[in-house]
């Protein structure tokens, strides 16, 4: 090319340049800003004009125009020499952006929502009108055959055209003349976009087209028909939201959607292996879809091995979500979608979804009210087990009309009747709904009928129809007709709640220990029940009133209810009193012992531990009876406790004998021994206090016993008794010492012989056959001598 010729082409460029600019002078000078008187003039006019190369004609250019957020959109099937700064200029919209495609020109102007634009195409140039465009002739979709025809006869060519919120491109059908799609329409796999010239598609299936032949748009998927028919979507998917959302999960029959799964895999065993991310992620989309949640969890994990970085890809964390709600693990599902990830409806409507998942009714209720569009154009398996657990939850969040909306739209079924049962429940037409739970509850679906008999047996004990006796009885029989994990916990729950008001509180509290083994993960609202019904049973006075087997088993099975300090002392002391009188010491020392594990010294530990020392001197250990009176001591105990004590601690001394006593000398000088009681700590003498006279006078005088001589029977007696309690304790020292001394001065009669045997050594495994065989004929005689005599017979 020659000098000349070059320079010629850059002069011709720039002209194009301004090409827009010079249509300033034609242009409303008022631009947007004075848009409202601009709209109200009676004679059209426009606001700016775009000018056509002469090589073109603008009749034969298609057009369209849409509002997308907050821009309107001006699309032209051709490319037009439109430069960014006349665009600026002539519009006096500073933020109006120019985007160049082959074939085709894009302007997007933020306005302020007002009238639509407008766009009049005359002789030489496109005249860009706003409010005053003219009438607009409707297309109306035509669904059948897998297609949906757009009838129009000005189609111009299909523009794809990028959308910011979404991951795919809007399909842009321009036109030649005054024609607009301005329903908006929703259904599988796609969304219509209202316009004010055109028809403008938003596409969710990766596989969706819009084609233009001479009868108008065809909107059709490669190589399969698309899951729409006749009727075409109901008018509740019509008043849909225009976005796509984060998901774009595929639609279509079970069949096609295992067609292009099929597809899909090969497509991404053929890519390398680094450019796999994109392939998994429609492979995780399609799983989810064919309501193969749980493998598209695993898609989504090994798809990090192949490329680590996409661990942060937002589309990922938002699949993520779904396939772990979809899988039973709400739990922590909504920690992978990312906070920009999606538009809000969908975001919301998940996190709805999980909260109904996880029981919290009144917070997934109040998310899924308001945002509940994406869930009606959401593929059909998805909808199918997502459904339901949403209806119940609106249910029971009291967003009554929002379930009513979604039971319309499922299939005719069980589950759909027992969610109309729920809502007539919760309408307050009891009767209906008792009907309607037993038509239920001969169900061939266990949940539907698990459910049914539980929901009739409650609303019957809420209007008193039966009673707790009658009702419990009821739910332990259906209690295994289906085992979902939170149907059954509530039913348990339930059961405890109406045994304990029907006066059963050991099979209600064992009920709830039942629960807590196979419900470990729920063991905060079962231990709060536990505990509530714990502290009913002691306030109203049941305990008391329990059969003494009965009580004994409530307590020691929930000695972790019993309520630390003063208010759990008096269940303590019952429980042990309760225990002895079953003749079960051991078990009883054990309670007293756990409860004063820990506890800190006052006025409960003394009190504890004085019941801890009497149970076990009544067993004949009085060693450690003192032990435990010692460690259990307090300062500034209260008058009662600390004589109650100290009474104890002289039956205990008196028990004990010589082996913890001091003398006292009487006044006539020392004419024997008599023993008195010491507290254990510091062998304090304590033979002065009242409470020490009151206990000697309710235990008979010790007597003294003579230095010399045979022993009188009262001597005799107090000696044995000695020989006894140090037999207990296995003294072997003081069983010698007692026999050398008193064993030749016990008068002759059972007393001698019992002493004998008491004091007698042990059998050794080496002691000779003769004094085995004596020391067994003198236990011989000491049974003889304690045997009744026989009493006479009765006269025939």
């Amino acid at each position: 090319m020659t000098g000349k010729g070059r320079s010629l082409i850059r002069v011709l460029a720039v002209a194009a340049g301004v090409l827009l600019a010079v249509c300033a002078a034609h242009a409303d000078p008022a631009g947007p800003a004075g848009g409202a008187d601009m709209a109200m003039r009676a004679s059209p006019s426009y606001w700016f004009r775009v000018l056509i190369p002469g090589d073109q004609v603008p009749s034969q250019i298609g057009y369209a125009s849409f509002r997308k957020g907050g821009d309107d959109v001006l699309v032209f099937a051709a490319d037009l020499p439109v430069s960014l700064e006349a665009l600026r200029a002539v519009s006096g919209v500073p933020g109006a952006q120019v985007v160049h495609l082959a074939g085709a020109t894009i302007l997007r102007l933020p306005l302020p929502e007002a009238k639509p634009l407008g766009v009049l195409a005359s002789a030489t140039s496109f005249h860009i009108l706003i409010g005053d465009a003219p009438a607009q002739e409707p297309v109306v979709a035509l669904f059948r055959h897998g297609q949906i025809r757009f009838p129009t006869t000005v189609p111009g060519r299909v523009v794809a055209v990028e959308d910011a919120d979404r991951q795919r491109p809007l399909l842009v059908g321009t036109v030649t003349g005054p024609v607009a799609l301005r329903a908006r329409l929703e259904g599988p796999g796609y969304r219509s976009v209202p316009a004010s010239s055109g028809v403008v598609i938003a596409p969710v299936a990766d596989d969706l087209g819009l084609v233009a032949d001479k009868d108008g748009f065809v909107l059709r998927a490669d190589g399969a028909a698309l899951p729409v028919g006749d009727p075409p979507v109901s008018q509740q998917r019509v008043d849909a939201p225009e976005q796509a959302g984060g998901l774009d999960l595929p639609h279509g029959s079970i069949l096609a959607l295992r067609h292009r799964l099929d597809r899909e895999q090969r497509q991404w065993a053929a890519a390398p292996p680094l450019d796999r991310v994109r392939q998994s992620l429609r492979i995780a989309r399609t799983m989810l879809s064919l309501d193969l949640a749980p493998e598209a969890h695993g898609v989504l994990i090994a798809m990090l091995g192949g490329d680590p970085a996409a661990i942060d890809n937002p589309e990922r964390g938002a699949l993520m979500a779904v396939a772990d709600l979809l899988s039973g693990r709400p739990d922590k599902a909504m920690a992978h979608w990312p906070e920009g990830q999606g538009v809000g409806d969908e975001r919301s409507l998940w996190l709805g979804i999980a909260a109904a998942a996880q029981g919290h009714d009144k917070t997934a209720a109040a998310l899924l009210a308001d945002h509940m569009a994406p869930l009606a154009a959401a593929p059909a398996l998805v909808r199918h087990q997502v459904d339901p657990l949403v209806a119940e939850a609106l249910v029971r969040g009291g967003a009554l009309a929002a379930a009513q909306r979604v039971a319309d739209r499922m299939q005719d079924d069980p589950t759909t009747h027992l969610i109309r049962a729920e809502i007539e429940q919760a309408s307050h037409h009891p009767r209906h709904a008792i009907t309607d739970y037993r038509k239920l509850m001969n169900s061939a679906d266990p949940r539907v009928a698990g459910i049914a008999a539980f929901r009739e047996t409650m609303l019957q004990r809420a209007l008193g129809l039966i009673t707790p006796h009658d009702a419990a009885a009821r739910l332990a029989e259906h209690l295994y007709d289906w085992r979902g994990p939170r149907h059954e916990l509530d039913m348990r729950l339930a059961l405890a709640r109406l045994r304990a008001e029907d006066g059963a509180w050991p099979e209600a509290l064992t009920g709830l220990h039942t629960a807590l083994r196979l419900f470990p993960h729920r063991t905060a609202r079962i231990a709060a029940l536990r505990h509530h019904l714990f502290d009913r049973m002691i306030a109203s006075g049941a305990l008391d009133r329990l059969p003494v087997l009965a009580a004994v088993s409530v307590i020691e099975n929930n000695h972790d209810l019993v309520p630390a300090g003063a208010a759990g002392v008096p269940i303590v002391l019952d429980l042990s009193r309760r225990l002895a009188a079953l003749d079960l010491a051991d078990q009883a020392e054990d309670v007293l012992a756990r409860a004063l594990s820990g506890m800190p010294d006052g006025q409960d530990r003394a009190r504890l531990g004085a019941a801890l020392a009497r149970l076990q001197l009544s067993q004949n250990h009085p060693h450690l009876a003192r032990k435990t009176l010692d460690s259990t001591a307090g300062a500034d105990l209260a008058s009662k406790v600390a004589d109650a004590r100290l009474t104890l601690a002289a039956e205990i001394a008196m028990q004990i004998g010589p082996g913890s006593a001091q003398p006292m000398s009487g006044s006539g000088g020392t004419t024997g021994v008599a023993w008195v009681p010491t507290l254990g700590r510091g062998q304090r003498p304590i033979a002065g206090h009242p409470a020490i006279h009151r206990a000697m006078s309710a235990v008979p005088a010790v007597p003294a016993i003579p230095a010399e001589g045979r022993l009188d029977d009262a001597a005799a007696e107090t000696v044995l008794q000695s020989a006894i309690a140090a037999s207990r304790e296995h003294d072997g020292p003081k069983l010698a010492a007692l026999r050398a001394r008193y064993l030749a001065r016990m008068p002759h009669g059972k007393e001698a012989a019992v002493f004998a045997a008491v004091t007698s050594p042990p059998v050794a495994p080496t002691t000779d056959l003769a004094t085995a065989l004596a020391q067994i004929a003198e236990i011989e005689r000491a049974g003889r001598s304690l045997a009744p005599n026989p009493k006479p017979a009765k006269p025939q």
